[in-house]
């Protein structure tokens, strides 16, 4: 695993809240970035494919700015469209082991575990990188 990779997994995790203007999103994740944030999740439930891949390449582009893991919240796709640090993904968003092949060993692969405890071993023995409860 690449050295900023390993070194993200540590500090502030910021995700970013689904219903705001692009621009406004940029400017407080930038915000976020200088205040030290190390891993920025981009979560949108709400935007098209199209709108959701224009934002999270520019979110892509400002964190490595500031050496910062970007990671896309539920949509494997998308994260290698944009060549994201990583994916997290949920109970319904697909196949783990599938995921991290599909990642490869320099990315990051996070799983919701939603205080299961048997779940998150589960997500460890298929490859995930860490857990979310």
């Amino acid at each position: 695993m690449p050295e900023l990779i390993r070194q993200s997994l540590r500090g502030l995790y910021a995700i970013t809240p689904d219903d705001i203007d692009p621009n406004e999103l940029l400017t407080r994740v930038q915000a976020a970035l200088r205040g030290g944030v190390r891993i920025v999740q981009y979560r949108d439930k709400q935007r098209d494919a199209a709108q959701q891949a224009e934002i999270a390449y520019a979110l892509g582009a400002l964190c490595r700015r500031y050496d910062t893991c970007f990671m896309v919240n539920d949509d494997l796709a998308l994260a290698l469209a944009i060549d994201a640090d990583g994916v997290h993904l949920g109970a319904d968003d697909g196949d783990l082991v599938a995921a991290r092949q599909a990642l490869g060993p320099g990315k990051l692969l996070g799983v919701s575990c939603y205080a299961d405890f048997a779940l998150a071993g589960a997500a460890v023995a298929a490859g995930a990188d860490y857990v979310a409860f």
